[in-house]
C-alpha cells in the first residue's frame, strides 16, 4: 500500500518521536559535514563532477554566479560583510552526482555535454536547517520534504555545512537515518505516480 503524503509526514514524526526520549540530544552543527563546496549557475558539469571527486562530497549548493564569479568555493563560512570578497551570497539552487547524469544526459541527444552549466540542471527551492537545531528536528524535515540532505545555516544565513542521511547514520542512529530514507523513496514514488496519472488523465481528455 502506498502512502499518501499525510500519513507518510504522520509516519515519520511518529517514528523519530521514539527515539526523542532514547537518544541524547545532538545539534545538527555536530554532524553535518563542513566545509560547503558549492558551484555557480556557471559552473560547467565537467567542473562541478571534478570537484565532487577531488572533495569526495554527492551534491553542491548553486550559488549566483556574480557572487563567486565561477569559482568553486571551498570555504567552511561564507561571510557577508565582504572579507572574503564574497558580497550577498544567495543560493539559488543544489545539484547531485545524480543530476549530473541524468538531467544532463535528457537535455541534449548527443551525449552529456561536459560545457553544460548548473543552471541547466540544479534544482530549485534549497532545503536548509539551521546548525542549532537538533539532527531529530532536520531528519523529520527531510521525511516531510523528501530529500536526503539539507544546506546548513548559521545564524545569519550564511551556509556553513551540509548535513546528510549518512552523517545521521555515522554519527547520531543509522536505523532513523534508515527510517528516514525509506519514508523519502516511498512518497518520491508516491509524488511520481501522481504525476504518471495525471499525465494519463490530461492525455485521454
Amino acid at each position: 500500500m502506498k502512502l499518501g503524503p499525510e500519513l507518510g509526514t504522520s509516519w515519520i514524526i511518529c517514528s523519530i518521536s521514539t527515539y526523542q526520549g532514547e537518544e541524547r540530544s545532538m545539534l545538527v552543527s555536530k554532524v553535518m559535514s563542513c566545509p560547503v563546496i558549492s558551484a555557480t549557475t556557471t559552473t560547467t558539469i565537467i567542473e562541478a563532477a571534478d570537484s565532487m571527486r577531488l572533495h569526495g562530497v554527492g551534491v553542491l549548493p548553486v550559488f549566483q554566479e556574480a557572487v563567486f564569479q565561477g569559482t568553486v568555493l571551498q570555504s567552511s563560512v561564507l561571510r557577508f560583510d565582504g572579507s572574503d570578497g564574497i558580497e550577498g551570497t544567495i543560493v539559488v539552487g543544489i545539484v547531485t552526482d545524480r543530476d549530473i547524469v541524468t538531467r544532463g544526459l535528457t537535455q541534449t541527444r548527443s551525449g552529456l555535454d561536459p560545457d553544460m552549466q548548473m543552471a541547466a540542471i540544479m534544482s530549485r527551492g534549497v532545503i536548509t536547517c539551521h546548525e542549532d537545531q537538533d539532527v531529530l528536528e532536520a531528519a523529520e524535515l527531510m521525511g516531510e520534504r523528501r530529500v536526503r540532505r539539507l544546506l546548513v545555516l548559521d545564524m545569519s544565513d550564511t551556509p556553513v555545512g551540509v548535513l546528510s542521511l549518512g552523517d545521521i547514520a555515522e554519527h547520531v542512529s543509522e536505523e532513523l537515518a534508515g527510517q528516514v530514507l525509506g519514508e523519502v523513496v516511498e512518497l518520491r514514488a508516491h509524488d511520481a505516480q501522481v504525476r504518471q496519472d495525471a499525465t494519463r488523465r490530461h492525455r485521454g481528455s
